[in-house]
């Protein structure tokens, strides 16, 4: 079944999810695990979550303790959150 873009507020912007972020994170760094989990001490969340409730914790930490391109990305999965969030409320 397929969504009509025209009802969806959301106009199709899928919300992004820890799952992105790490990706998001490892793909940056060349697949260093360990600046992942660094990210989720400093977020106070284990390392092998899913919880789309800590995303947004997840992302400030992130935007905090990176640099280069790393922060690049990860300002880029920040914005989308807060655009999904911002379409969905209306």
């Amino acid at each position: 079944m397929t969504t009509d873009i025209a009802t969806d507020l959301t106009y199709g912007l899928a919300c992004p999810t820890v799952a992105d972020l790490r990706a998001c994170i490892l793909r940056s760094t060349g697949g260093d695990p360990q600046l992942w989990s660094q990210l989720c001490q400093a977020a106070a969340v284990p390392a092998d979550t899913d919880d789309p409730a800590v995303l947004a914790a997840l992302v400030a930490a992130a935007r905090k303790a990176t640099t280069g391109t790393v922060r690049i990305a990860v300002v880029s999965l920040g914005v989308r959150l807060r655009a999904h969030a911002a379409l969905a409320a209306r």
